[in-house]
């Protein structure tokens, strides 16, 4: 499939417009695929995202199953990130054979049997230490209202807000 430059205009204009890749896909005679793989290596953000716009449910969660929370220290928001820790250094790594229900199962070393796991004593619910449920349990990155997505796309599109 060749891109001209006016079918980009013809996809550019139809994305400002708030089509769907479905339907930009029909209007051009390409698959919604095509039209997404386009986008992103346009880099131009979708007012009207993969998987449609259907409004989410307001209702309230319902109660984990499991019962239990997360501890304070996963949640808090200052938690260092990957890069932040320092080189892995483990006081007592032990053995797959040697493993027991309260050891971090973060494996630290080896391959195989071979593999020497943390060790240290794991935070309760969780496989791993405080130390690599931060690394493993990351908190989601916020959600761009609306409003900053279609900012976002009429300047890369180059048009003004109506």
């Amino acid at each position: 499939m060749n891109w001209t430059e006016e079918r980009v205009e013809i996809l550019k204009k139809h994305l400002a417009e708030g089509l769907s890749a479905s339907a930009i896909g029909r209007e051009l005679g390409v698959t919604r695929n095509a039209i997404i793989g386009k986008v992103h290596r346009l880099k131009v953000p979708f007012l009207n995202p993969p998987g449609g716009n259907q409004e989410r449910s307001k209702a309230p969660k319902p109660a984990r199953a499991h019962g239990f929370r997360r501890p304070k220290a996963m949640t808090n928001s200052k938690a260092p990130g990957v890069m932040d820790l320092e080189p892995e250094t483990v006081a007592n790594p032990v053995t797959f054979l040697d493993l027991r229900e309260h050891h971090c199962r973060w494996p630290v070393d080896g391959a195989g049997y071979e593999t020497l796991f943390c060790g240290a004593d794991h935070v309760k619910g969780f496989p791993y230490c405080i130390r690599h449920c931060r690394i493993a349990y990351r908190p989601p990155e916020p959600r761009r209202s609306r409003a900053e997505r279609e900012a976002e796309l009429r300047k890369a599109i180059g048009t003004k807000a109506a």
